[in-house]
């Protein structure tokens, strides 16, 4: 297509240190594309640029339903040989699992309010950046001192999400982590799915608690990931996601209150704006809200 042969005379000619910002003015100065097509191109590269795929998910929050699901990968479908390799063909989204790192401390943060312990002004401290856990030590990139749980997420914290999950029962956050759905598969039921991995009750000590807060020591998918910040987005309540157009909008199911979602959602805004980890994604005149996290 006229998208990926354009893809592939950028990869030709790019410099490979340049930032995605670069990247993208390069796209603006030599193409004349629509912002859509520049993204595409831009998920295309990237994609390459590390000889791995891209998955996409935007689930319409509103129309209760999976409003697209796309997969970038370097294969040409009309070329028989390329067929040949069958890994490039995965649908990754919905098959391959991976440890979705900080992206899971929203959840780990809504778990705690659940609780009735924390409110969103409790104070975590965080000193002096670090924490030992038997021969492990959980660090932050700079000791941040007493945070806010706002302030934990806004910064990202490994050391506040553990304390966090250990002030709790042990128990609290993979069950928690269960009941919203991971460690099973979606109602999509995309043939070979993966249930993800929420480790069993014998293994939840002390260390596999603290990790599993800022998202190691669980195995998630795209697809359940998307589905749980969809949760988040739709006031606590998951609807079952579906491919299909459907008849009748299908009945959620309330996971969390309509409370806690919300004061998560502000807090996830905040994470785009200054002092965050994702100001970037911020966007003048809109409500942005997300969380930077490295799987």
């Amino acid at each position: 297509t006229e998208l990926q042969n354009i893809c592939n005379e950028i990869i030709e000619m790019e410099n490979p240190k340049q930032s995605d910002t670069e990247l993208t003015k390069l796209l603006k100065k030599e193409y004349d594309l629509s912002k859509e097509d520049t993204d595409s191109i831009l998920s295309m590269v990237l994609g390459k640029k590390k000889g791995e795929s891209v998955s996409q998910k935007e689930l319409d929050v509103l129309k209760k339903k999976c409003e697209s699901y796309c997969m970038i990968c370097e294969i040409n479908p009309n070329d028989k040989d390329g067929l040949k390799n069958k890994d490039a063909m995965r649908n990754r989204g919905a098959i391959d699992m991976f440890e979705p790192g900080s992206t899971m401390k929203p959840l780990t943060i809504a778990m705690a309010l659940e609780s009735g312990k924390y409110t969103p002004n409790s104070l975590i401290n965080t000193s002096p950046g670090s924490m030992r856990i038997g021969n492990h030590t959980i660090r932050d990139t700079h000791n941040y001192g007493a945070l806010t749980l706002t302030g934990v997420i806004v910064k990202s914290s490994n050391v506040g999400s553990a304390k966090i999950a250990l002030s709790l029962p042990y128990s609290t956050l993979p069950t928690f982590y269960k009941r919203i759905g991971f460690g099973q598969r979606s109602a999509v039921k995309f043939p070979g799915e993966s249930a993800g991995l929420v480790l069993p009750p014998s293994k939840w000590n002390i260390s596999e608690v603290a990790t599993m807060a800022y998202g190691y020591g669980i195995n998630a998918t795209v697809l359940q990931m998307a589905q749980s910040y969809a949760m988040l987005a739709n006031h606590g309540v998951k609807m079952p996601l579906s491919l299909y157009k459907l008849e009748e909008q299908p009945k959620g199911e309330q996971m969390i209150s309509a409370k806690t979602a919300d004061e998560v959602l502000l807090m996830m805004e905040k994470v785009t704006m200054p002092g965050g980890t994702a100001r970037q994604a911020n966007i003048p005149g809109y409500r942005v809200g997300g969380k930077t996290g490295t799987a």
